[in-house]
């Protein structure tokens, strides 16, 4: 696991520098759907995760795993705080890690409760199924006028 969880986070690190320069120069309408590209590819990962047998299967998709979050989270944190409510700005951000926060703990337990019922690789499968439409809601934010580069 120590190997596995370190993979990704090398690769998260190296790519994100890079990532975050190449995406200054792309037009917040283009992040968007790039997100929303890599949220759908990552949540494909995730359910190939479920299958996997053997260590160097993991450490690939970690891998993948890590390079698709390096380019989500500079895009994501730069269009969230631009679209923030300036007059609301804490409880905005409070929100935003409230919301994964509890959906994570939710999701954990029901997750467990799946994998005793029905198997480890179908839980994988459907929090990828979920992941995905949460990838595909990116397509629907609208960008503000005044806010393009």
């Amino acid at each position: 696991m120590g190997l596995v969880t370190a993979v990704y986070l090398f690769c998260r690190a190296v790519a994100e520098l890079p990532a975050s320069i190449i995406s200054t120069k792309i037009s917040p309408r283009v992040q968007i759907r790039i997100v929303a590209v890599c949220l759908v590819a990552y949540s494909l990962v995730i359910a190939l995760l479920g299958f996997s047998q053997y260590l160097w299967q993991l450490i690939a998709l970690q891998i993948l795993l890590g390079v698709f979050d390096a380019i989500i989270n500079p895009i994501k944190w730069t269009n969230f705080s631009r679209l923030l409510d300036q007059s609301n700005e804490e409880f905005e951000w409070g929100l935003e890690d409230f919301i994964p926060s509890v959906t994570g703990a939710v999701a954990a337990l029901a997750g467990g409760v799946m994998s005793e019922r029905v198997g480890i690789s179908q839980v994988f499968v459907g929090f990828a199924i979920f992941y995905a439409v949460s990838g595909l809601s990116y397509l629907f934010i609208k960008v503000k006028r005044g806010h393009t580069r």
